[in-house]
């Protein structure tokens, strides 16, 4: 059954999570993930969808935002630093993608961040 497929493979789903959380800056596929552990991507796509409750590609979405929250609360960086550091391919794609998940310009996350830590 999938849910044995889900068991047999916690460890090597475990292994792309740790994977991801180390290279998330990097050009990451879901082939090479897929290979990496000797799964079908389309299978590896499935088992950890099932198992993370989201896709690869958002889990490493989601990584990638949550790092560039944090660089962003450090004035020294900025944004062209913030999205090479983070794994976009460009400024742009990074303020977009910024945007679209948390409803606010890079930005205006850290003006309002830095605002509430003043008072």
């Amino acid at each position: 059954t999938f849910e044995a497929g889900i068991t047999g493979n916690k460890k090597a789903l475990l292994n792309a999570e740790k994977y991801l959380k180390e290279n998330y800056q990097r050009n990451i596929s879901l082939e090479k993930l897929a290979k990496e552990h000797n799964l079908s991507p389309i299978y590896f796509h499935k088992l950890f969808t099932s198992f993370f409750h989201k896709t690869p590609n958002k889990y490493l979405l989601d990584l990638r935002i949550n790092k560039a929250k944090v660089r962003l609360l450090e004035e020294n960086y900025n944004l062209p630093d913030i999205a090479l550091e983070c794994g976009f391919s460009s400024q742009s794609y990074f303020c977009y993608k910024f945007k679209e998940q948390t409803g606010l310009s890079p930005l205006a996350f850290r003006k309002r961040e830095l605002a509430k830590m003043e008072i």
